[in-house]
């Protein structure tokens, strides 16, 4: 009687095992949007939703009065503008959303031709725990973007690029997986770097299921 009740128990015991690993392959809730939407504002130079309503295109000088003003913004650097090619970084404040990475800096590049103080705006980028499987497919499929192997980090960037043809910018939503890269990686990284820089983009996107491939083909060539 009390080896069919230990058998009993362990053969539930394997089916609750099974069953926690069948949900937990991928996420079954519908993606959420509503945190990535937050991201994206509007403001005197951006009439539809930018990151953080900054407009790649726009003066660098309009670009930082906006920044300056965010709520959610602290401790914005000041660019060095007798260079052609600028970075400006910043933390964030506390006031931010809890899925803002505050662990990481927020940066925003600007260029000018002629090396004075006309400088615009190029890219913005900040990093998020979203996570990159939900805004693949709330956002849905995309033709553009990227999967590479550093050879340094034995790691695969992967991105997924959204452009938009009314502001002429491009939304790069990306994160690194460490070798092997396994699908299951991809559905739980919660991760994301979002960036939106000038112009389309020509890559064409490779799906997360190629990854661990990739990190194959690289070790054994190595």
């Amino acid at each position: 009687m009390i080896d069919r009740l230990l058998k009993g128990a362990a053969g539930l015991t394997l089916l609750f095992i099974l069953g926690i690993g069948g949900t937990r392959l991928s996420p079954q809730t519908e993606p959420d949007l509503d945190a990535f939407q937050q991201l994206f504002q509007s403001s005197p130079g951006c009439e539809v939703h930018c990151l953080l309503g900054i407009r790649a295109g726009m003066p660098l000088r309009e670009a930082l009065d906006i920044l300056r003003a965010n709520d959610w913004v602290n401790g914005v650097t000041n660019p060095n503008t007798f260079v052609a090619q600028t970075d400006v970084y910043w933390q964030w404040s506390g006031r931010q959303p809890e899925w803002i990475d505050d662990q990481v800096m927020g940066v925003m590049s600007a260029r000018s031709e002629t090396d004075d103080m006309g400088h615009y705006i190029t890219g913005i980028t900040l990093t998020t725990h979203l996570r990159l499987y939900d805004l693949e497919r709330g956002l849905g499929q995309t033709p553009n973007g990227s999967a590479f192997y550093l050879l340094r980090q034995d790691r695969i960037a992967y991105s997924a690029t959204y452009y938009d043809p009314r502001i002429k910018v491009r939304t790069t939503l990306s994160a690194l997986f460490p070798c092997p890269a396994r699908l299951l990686d991809y559905y739980w990284r919660d991760q994301t770097q979002i960036t939106q820089n000038e112009g389309p983009t020509l890559q064409e996107y490779i799906p997360p299921q190629a990854m661990p491939g990739l990190c194959r083909s690289a070790h054994q060539g190595a």
